[in-house]
């Protein structure tokens, strides 16, 4: 399909902690201009994201809001929600898309990702992400006990913070990586978010789209047409 114009968003963070994002959530959801014909949404939903059988009301909250809209809506897995989450996106009404997405604007040809895969300089986290998208590990730790995988994720979180001390250089999307993507798929544009610096990057052959990561008073999503790229 070729769209007209599309909305998109990234690291929402959503939890049962912070009713402000979930109150700014539900607004962008409930006033989504009549335009758009498609809203995609690059990873990182939620905050944390254990399985479907982790669901809470909380998660059926949001899953109640994006239901009854009449364009389609795209999840593509981030860095914190990329388990399996087929329950969710069914009582959603959205529909997963795989962490490479190709897709047409007008003449423009875009590449839709979550951007974690862009960080090759953090060689560690790169070795943690090739290890838990595999599907089999993946259906191990779901076999765990709810409380055991709890334990877990709380204590990678606490590691991830904890590493936040490293060069920026190191959490930098990769140029050649970038390049790669852009040629492979023949696009003119790429779409992702996850490094939290959002802003229209111009290259000489291609257009980096790099979304918001949502905060209180931020900018919340992209909108992208045949002629225009807009984040607000």
């Amino acid at each position: 399909m070729i769209y007209r114009k599309i909305a998109l968003i990234s690291d929402v963070h959503l939890s049962e902690n912070d009713q402000m994002m979930t109150d700014d959530f539900c607004s962008l959801i409930n006033t989504l201009p009549k335009d758009i014909e498609a809203l995609f949404i690059l990873g990182d939903l939620f905050d944390q994201w254990l399985g479907d059988d982790m669901m809470s009301g909380f998660h059926l909250k949001i899953a109640k809001t994006l239901a009854p809209l009449s364009r389609p809506c795209f999840f593509l897995p981030g860095n914190r929600d990329f388990l399996p989450n087929d329950q969710w996106c069914a009582l959603a009404n959205v529909q997963r898309i795989p962490e490479t997405h190709l897709i047409q604007v007008g003449s423009k040809k875009i590449v839709l990702i979550h951007g974690d895969e862009l960080c090759l300089l953090d060689r560690s986290y790169q070795i943690y992400r090739s290890i838990v998208r595999k599907p089999l590990v993946q259906k191990l730790f779901l076999s765990l006990p709810q409380w055991i995988r709890k334990r877990i994720a709380q204590n990678l979180k606490r590691n991830t913070h904890s590493k936040r001390e490293k060069p920026a250089s190191q959490y930098a999307p990769v140029d050649t990586e970038i390049t790669r993507l852009i040629e492979n798929n023949n696009a003119q544009i790429l779409v992702h978010g996850h490094i939290h610096q959002p802003g229209i990057y111009p290259d000489q052959n291609y257009t980096r789209v790099v979304l918001p990561d949502w905060r209180p008073n931020s900018l919340k999503a992209s909108f992208i047409c045949e002629n225009k790229i807009m984040i607000t």
